[in-house]
């Protein structure tokens, strides 16, 4: 009897704790955009003079809310705030600064592999609806003009990462995403790379 205690006790703690149900999450991290050329499309980049600056990193964070049916399927969805990237390029006589901005909606289909009771990892795939929206001021002998043109699109998204129960109610996860060729013909397409680390309260 006291040899079924033990093996029961030890495959207990080999086994992942089951945590179907509702949970929320936030996180923050840091977004980046890959394809900053987005901001300045159309310039010679090429032509005799040419420079740019980029600041293409930025503090980034989402709110999701999500529901677990087992342990190894989730899914999950929310808000998403991407930051501001810019960039400033000039040619003679000729100086541009633009700004980025991109936030979304997204919902995501979640794989999970429990590796022990507190320890998983995880991949997601789905779709974001993202608003891209783009400010620029162009200096040209003197005369100064601004623009800004907007983009809502729905567009693909993936990631990964590694969930830690501390608790039965509380988690910690670390995870990267990646959000496939946000904006859209005035914006420009650029694609935006996100780290970050959150906490979630299953219920």
């Amino acid at each position: 009897m006291k040899n079924l205690a033990l093996i029961a006790m030890v495959s207990s703690l080999s086994m992942p704790v089951l945590a179907e149900g509702f949970y929320v999450l936030g996180s923050v991290g840091q977004a980046s955009v890959d394809g900053m050329e987005a901001l300045y499309s159309g310039t010679q980049q090429t032509a005799p003079g040419f420079s740019s600056d980029q600041k293409n990193k930025s503090t980034s964070y989402k709110l999701q809310a999500g529901y677990q049916f087992s342990p190894y399927f989730a899914l999950e969805g929310g808000y998403v705030n991407f930051g501001k990237a810019s960039s400033r390029f000039s040619l003679p006589g000729i100086r541009k600064d633009a700004a980025y901005q991109a936030e979304g909606f997204n919902l995501v289909g979640v794989g999970i592999v429990p590796l022990n009771n507190q320890w998983s990892l995880f991949g997601k795939l789905g779709g974001v609806i993202a608003r891209v929206k783009v400010n620029d001021t162009t200096v040209n002998v003197g005369q100064q003009k601004n623009q800004s043109a907007s983009s809502t699109d729905l567009r693909a998204t993936w990631g990964v990462g590694a969930n830690w129960d501390v608790t039965r109610n509380v988690a910690l996860r670390a995870e990267y995403e990646q959000f496939h060729k946000l904006g859209g013909g005035e914006t420009g397409k650029a694609t935006v790379d996100m780290a970050s680390l959150g906490v979630a309260y299953k219920f």
